[in-house]
């Protein structure tokens, strides 16, 4: 079972009453969702009915059995002109006794201009980081049988189809049961199954932590209201802060446009259950899924949920510790991921909340019924929309991967390594062989150099193998 965590939790809009929606939408997408990415296996899904689906025309007819689909990165002035020929593909399928059409269009937000994925490998040392490719395969639409009306979709079309479909006031996951195979001759094949299908082996109590209501069924997550209404008021001074630094307050508008800039990070077992190279997409299919949701018009806000990084941690990292103790791996996360972030509301990478997704129980330990729902020490949260009006920034790196000192500079690299409260040391000569940080009032190291593509006083950078060039060269 993929577990969740949730972090750097903001409010909405006011139509969303809670954050705790946001954690139902990926809770219920990842509950039912075990096996590996391509090939799951057939006894872990809910009861399903195998289906084969066929690519066609915006008429219906026929094209091929091969399904993967991937159309151009859109830019936003494109995007709001309207669907290019490349950016809206057809299927058709029979389902339950009826035929059913698909009308999917690229969804051009899911992924922010500036998107990242870093794979780490035990810390920032060796971390490899990359931009992401031209291409994009990750779809919203409709879904549409003259015998059962019209519903939405959002499907990922990177290896066959994988999503998730309203239709008749119920909802259905798809996703391939094979990979797909250069040999189109026969269709590949999918299972469909209602998501209601598969009721989850213990009871889901699903609330929000609050002083008013019973700590029951939050996989023994504890908080304080004192400790609540502390953060609350910290968090509503910060606000103001902000505020008055703005030189024209903008007013809230249950219209206005919400940007939920997000990071995504899967830890090292769930790398390891769906393999090194299918867990970003699977990942990705996932996310794209609950942006769909978040596009229901009951909402009352146009919601845009954009994924600013992605992080795959193929080895354990030393400094976040997810245990069967579900308390104690969100504060661990919390304090993790707010290392990364990177400063500023402008940064391409910064984000605005948080989500770990883990294959270890972190309910083991807590003596009551519990879903797997993190969540973050806060309780009910107001007054944090505007933060998400920010739209995502396009990043101008445009090399084919990026080095970690690229992204983190040497200052970002001590808070990383001792704390937030931590420094560069400036009276230390070449960070590149010794990294020296402040801790208090006195400098110290751990005898390595910062990490590769870090700046080394002026105009040099370090390259793999401690090589140092002339910054021009390279940035």
């Amino acid at each position: 079972m993929t577990r969740l965590a949730f972090c750097g939790v903001h409010a909405i809009g006011r139509g969303v009453s809670s954050p705790v929606h946001l954690f139902i939408a990926l809770l219920t997408v990842l509950g039912t969702s075990e096996g590996s990415s391509h090939e799951p296996e057939r006894r872990d899904l809910p009861p399903y009915e195998v289906v084969h689906p066929t690519r066609v025309d915006a008429r219906g007819h026929f094209l091929s059995n091969f399904l993967s689909h991937h159309a151009r990165r859109v830019q936003r002035r494109e995007a709001s002109e309207g669907p290019a020929d490349a950016d809206r593909v057809f299927y058709q399928l029979w389902h339950g006794g009826h035929s059913l059409h698909f009308n999917l269009t690229l969804n051009p937000h899911l992924l922010a201009p500036g998107f990242l994925t870093e794979r780490r490998y035990g810390g920032l040392h060796g971390a490899q980081i990359r931009p992401a490719g031209s291409s994009r395969c990750y779809f919203f639409g409709e879904v549409w049988g003259e015998a059962v009306g019209q519903g939405s979709a959002a499907i990922s079309t990177c290896d066959g189809l994988t999503g998730l479909f309203k239709l008749s006031g119920e909802e259905f996951f798809i996703r391939p049961l094979e990979e797909s195979s250069d040999d189109t001759s026969e269709p590949q094949s999918h299972a469909i199954y209602k998501r209601q299908a598969a009721p989850p082996p213990r009871s889901p109590v699903v609330q929000p932590v609050s002083g008013k209501q019973p700590l029951n069924g939050t996989c023994g997550i504890t908080n304080s209201r004192r400790g609540s209404e502390d953060i609350e008021r910290q968090r509503e001074r910060w606000e103001q802060r902000q505020q008055r630094r703005r030189k024209r307050i903008r007013q809230r508008s249950v219209s206005k446009e919400k940007w939920v800039e997000t990071l995504v990070v899967a830890d090292a077992k769930m790398v390891e259950h769906h393999g090194s190279k299918a867990v970003e997409s699977y990942v990705l299919a996932v996310m794209n899924i609950v942006a769909g949701l978040y596009r229901d018009p009951s909402i009352g806000n146009a919601i845009n949920i954009v994924v600013v990084r992605l992080i795959l941690l193929e080895q354990d990292e030393d400094d976040l510790k997810i245990t069967h103790h579900a308390d104690n791996s969100l504060s661990s996360f919390c304090k993790w991921q707010k290392k990364l972030n990177m400063k500023g509301e402008e940064h391409p990478l910064h984000h605005d909340v948080a989500v770990l997704l883990t294959r270890k129980d972190i309910c083991a330990a807590a003596n009551v019924p519990c879903e797997t729902l993190g969540l973050s020490h806060v309780a009910g949260i107001r007054g944090w929309g505007w933060c998400l009006d920010d739209v995502p920034v396009k990043d101008e790196r445009s090399l084919d991967s990026v080095l970690p000192g690229v992204l983190y500079s040497s200052a970002h690299q001590c808070r990383l390594q001792y704390g937030s409260g931590s420094l560069l040391c400036d009276d230390m000569d070449n960070v590149c062989s010794t990294l020296w940080c402040t801790v208090g009032t006195t400098c110290h190291s751990k005898l390595d150099g910062a990490v590769d593509g870090t700046r080394c006083g002026e105009d040099k950078v370090r390259l793999p193998f401690h090589e140092h060039v002339n910054s021009t060269q390279f940035i």
